[in-house]
Formats: structure tokens, C-alpha cells, sequence
């Protein structure tokens, strides 16, 4: 047999040699212009779409604002709140930064005037790769206190399909804590008889009728 990967927008064609030993297959050329009529297949997630949320740094875990898997979240949306030295001192790096330009910002020398805004990129920088949002670099700014505990956002819409952290955790860089899959274009995984493979062109139009609702006919291609 063949296996058949079809999506919504496109189908996917993937041969698996193995799953048709012990089969003998002859050439019927009255089929030459016949394709496969009907098979089975199962939903996928289209993995270009599955994102996943790590911290870059060690810290605690504040508060979750998703609390359960399946949760639907939105780009832009919190996902947790966490506590961080770590943060924390960047934050007063950026900061001491902050005041140095100002107070640079006054000397008649060019140089030490762009020192000062060079050492303030490079805290802002810092902050950046580290995840922390524009809106509180900005408040930093302007209120020039730092913040306790830093909120990372979600940058992807769809559903929670794997969570592995809890408020109170102590979390390392690199750990896992959220999957969020985009099941807005998925794959139908689907299979046909290895007799029958020769038969599915690139491009070849498709459709599919689920179990719980026949009314309902979604079209694809073969890709």
C-alpha cells in the first residue's frame, strides 16, 4: 500500500514500500484512466503551524493565565507570568543605561553622547532577546521602576495541545511549557493500494466527507 497525506488546501503523496510485500501487482491498462475512488484517512497537524513556548532564562512560574490543554488562545494574549533574577537584574541594567544616556545626552563631546545611546541599545537589546515585551520596555521608560515579575505573551494563535507547567514551578531555559497548534489548515493522512499509486498524480483533485456529518465536503489536491 501507499500512504496519502491530504490536506485541506493541498494533498501530500508518501510511499511506504514496505507495506506491500507479499503482493503481486500486474499492469491493468484498461485502468490507465481510472483513479482511486474512495479510502480512509485520519486528521494531522500541519507541522509548519506548531509552535512551541520555552523561557530563556531560569525563574518561577508567577501565574499562568492558560490554565488546561485545548485552551484556545490568540496572538497578543498572555500566557504566564514568571519571576526571574535574571530578568530582574536586566531590568536594572536597562535602567542604569537609561540614565547614563540622559545624563550623557548633555556633554559637548559626540562621542561620549553616542556612548551613552550605544550602552542603551545594547540593554534594550538584551531585554529583547530575552522575550521581554516592547509594552514593558516602554513602561521601564517612563516610570523607570522595574517589574517583579515579567508576562510572556503568546505570538501564535490556535489551541494549547500540550502543556507541561504549573504556577510555583521552578523552570530552566530551554524547558518546554506550551505547544500551540494552528488546526486552522490541517493534513488528512490517508492510504491507497500500492496497485493503485501509479494512479495519484501531483495536483489531482480530492474531497472529503467525515463520519459524524456526510453533508459536510471539504476539497484538496494531491501534493
Amino acid at each position: 500500500r501507499t500512504g496519502l497525506a491530504v490536506e485541506l488546501q493541498e494533498l501530500a503523496l508518501h510511499a511506504d514500500p514496505g507495506r506491500g510485500r507479499g503482493l503481486r501487482v500486474e499492469r491493468d491498462t484498461a485502468r490507465r484512466d481510472l483513479h482511486p475512488d474512495r479510502t480512509v484517512g485520519v486528521v494531522a497537524a500541519d507541522e509548519t503551524r506548531v509552535h512551541h513556548l520555552h523561557l530563556k532564562v531560569s525563574g518561577f512560574i508567577a501565574h499562568l493565565y492558560v490554565a488546561f490543554e485545548g485552551q484556545v488562545v490568540r496572538a497578543g494574549e498572555p500566557m504566564l507570568s514568571v519571576y526571574s533574577p535574571e530578568l530582574l537584574a536586566s531590568q536594572e541594567d536597562f535602567l542604569r543605561a537609561h540614565a547614563a544616556a540622559q545624563k550623557f545626552s548633555a556633554s559637548p563631546l559626540p562621542e561620549v553622547r553616542q556612548g551613552g545611546l550605544d550602552l542603551l541599545a545594547a540593554a534594550r537589546r538584551r531585554l529583547e532577546l530575552l522575550d521581554v515585551p516592547a509594552s514593558m520596555i516602554e513602561s521601564l521608560e517612563t516610570k523607570g521602576q522595574s517589574q517583579r515579575n515579567v508576562i510572556l505573551y503568546s505570538h501564535h494563535s490556535g489551541f494549547v495541545t500540550a502543556k507541561d507547567v504549573y504556577e510555583g514551578m521552578q523552570v530552566e531555559p530551554g524547558r518546554e511549557l506550551f505547544t500551540i497548534t494552528d488546526l486552522s489548515h490541517v493534513w488528512i493522512e490517508a492510504d491507497v493500494f500500492e496497485a493503485e499509486a501509479p494512479l495519484v498524480e501531483l495536483g489531482l483533485p480530492a474531497s472529503l466527507t467525515l463520519a459524524y456529518d456526510p453533508s459536510l465536503r471539504l476539497t484538496g489536491k494531491v501534493a
